[in-house]
C-alpha cells in the first residue's frame, strides 16, 4: 500500500516522475528526510578546478603532501583492468581491514560473503568501463584507496580506505584531490556524486558543491495517502532513536 524509497535525487528525472504520477493519481508523498551531500560538477570545468578546497585548504594539503614526500617517493594511480585492477581489489580490501572499519567488524574481509561480492562486482563493472579503483602510495606502502564507479557520465565516489599509519599526513583527503583533479580531464564525465553522508568530514571540504536527496514514503493506492503518512513518521522515530543511541554509547566508550 506504500513504497518507501532512499536516496533519490532531487533534480534527476525519477524524482520528477514520483511528483508528476502522485500529483495526477492523487497520491501522497511523504518524506521521512531530506538532505544534501557533496558533489562536483565538472561543468564548465575552469569554474569547478576553482570551486574545490578553499584556498587554507588547499595550502595545508599541499604542506602535507610536501611532508609526505620526504618519507618516500609518492604514486598515485588508476586502475581500470587487468592486474592492476586484480591488485587494486585486494590492496583495498586489505588496507579496510586494518582500519577503523575492520576493528568494528565492518569491513569487507570481516563479513563473510562480502569480499566475494565486492570482487565480483568490481570486475564485472570494470569490463564494461564503470569503475575504476584510485589509489596513492608512498614508498612501497599504500597509504590510500577509492573505489569509484561510473554510468553515464556520473563518477560515483563509492568506497574510501586509507592507512591509520600515516594519518597526520591526510592520506584521504590528497587522493581524493588528485583523483578530482583526473576527473576534470575527464572530458566525459559531467558530475561527481560523493555518497557520503551530510557534511562528511573530509569530502566536503573538497567538494564544495551539494546535491539535494530526499527519503520518502509514497502510497500506490487509493485511500492509501494515511498508510504514507503513519510510515513515514514511523521511519523518521526509528531513525532519531538509533541516532540518540549511538550518541549516546559515543559518551559512554570515553569513560
Amino acid at each position: 500500500m506504500a513504497l518507501s524509497v532512499e536516496q533519490i535525487p532531487q533534480s534527476g528525472a525519477f524524482f520528477a516522475f514520483l511528483s508528476r504520477h502522485a500529483a495526477r493519481h492523487e497520491r501522497a508523498i511523504e518524506y521521512v528526510a531530506r538532505y544534501h551531500r557533496a558533489a562536483l560538477n565538472t561543468i564548465p570545468r575552469e569554474a569547478s578546478a576553482q570551486n574545490l578546497a578553499p584556498a587554507k585548504k588547499r595550502k595545508e594539503l599541499k604542506r602535507q603532501y610536501r611532508r609526505l614526500a620526504e618519507r618516500g617517493e609518492i604514486t598515485f594511480q588508476i586502475a581500470t583492468e587487468g592486474e592492476a585492477l586484480e591488485k587494486g581489489i585486494e590492496s583495498f580490501l586489505i588496507l579496510e581491514s586494518r582500519g577503523w572499519k575492520g576493528r568494528q567488524g565492518g569491513a569487507f574481509l570481516r563479513r563473510g560473503g562480502h569480499a566475494m561480492f565486492l570482487r565480483s562486482m568490481v570486475r564485472s563493472l570494470a569490463q564494461a568501463g564503470k569503475c575504476r579503483i584510485y589509489s596513492l602510495a608512498c614508498g612501497e606502502r599504500l597509504i590510500s584507496s577509492n573505489i569509484v564507479l561510473t554510468d553515464e557520465g556520473v563518477a560515483y565516489f563509492w568506497k574510501t580506505a586509507f592507512n591509520e599509519d600515516f594519518a597526520a599526513f591526510s592520506p584521504g583527503a590528497l587522493l581524493t584531490l588528485l583523483m578530482t583533479e583526473s576527473f576534470l580531464n575527464e572530458p566525459d564525465l559531467i558530475e561527481a556524486d560523493s555518497c557520503a553522508i551530510p557534511n562528511h568530514s573530509m569530502i566536503a571540504h573538497i567538494w564544495r558543491e551539494k546535491k539535494a536527496f530526499s527519503d520518502m514514503v509514497i502510497s500506490i493506492r487509493p485511500g492509501a495517502n494515511w498508510v504514507a503518512r503513519q510510515l513515514a513518521r514511523r521511519e523518521a522515530l526509528v531513525r532519531l532513536a538509533r541516532e540518540r543511541v549511538k550518541l549516546m554509547l559515543g559518551r559512554l566508550r570515553r569513560f
